[in-house]
């Protein structure tokens, strides 16, 4: 993005004396790395090329930048192809940030799941170890209950 931004700041720039060059439209290179450490192919800048497209050309004979024919040259950026780079640039960012809290989201809850299930089985460790428990029928239960909801009565 700051690559973008400076060509903006200077899509309407002229060069500083008369005949010159004016700022010349830079352009990202990105290229495709290993990540030893993650085991993944990742994104990283590479170096910022120039673009070498021609200059934009005005007729103005009375601009201080002008040649001995009276035209000027104009740096080679569009300032709409800039304004799409950017806002593609910032949907990506932004893509990037909601694939980051998805995943801090599904690790807290494996966290909570693997706790839960820890709990779970200290519960029923002691029927693992040999612990006698008297077994639980599921009119014993319904029996318990109704005992309890009489009492309250």
């Amino acid at each position: 993005m700051r690559v973008i931004s400076e060509n903006i700041a200077n899509a309407d720039s002229t060069a500083p004396t008369s005949g010159g060059d004016p700022y010349r439209r830079k352009v990202p290179t990105f290229s495709a790395q290993l990540d030893r450490a993650l085991d993944a192919q990742v994104v990283a800048l590479g170096r910022v090329a120039r673009d070498n497209s021609a200059f934009r050309v005005k007729y103005e004979p009375n601009n201080p930048a002008a040649d001995a024919a009276g035209n000027v040259k104009y740096p080679n950026v569009n300032s709409l192809v800039e304004m799409t780079d950017m806002r593609d640039a910032q949907r990506s960012y932004e893509a990037n940030l909601n694939v980051i809290g998805a995943t801090r989201r599904m690790i807290q809850r494996t966290l909570e799941t693997s706790k839960a299930a820890r709990r779970g089985c200290a519960r029923i460790a002691p029927s693992i170890t040999g612990a006698s428990q008297p077994p639980v029928s599921f009119s014993t239960a319904t029996e318990a209950s109704t005992r309890s909801t009489s009492k309250s009565r």
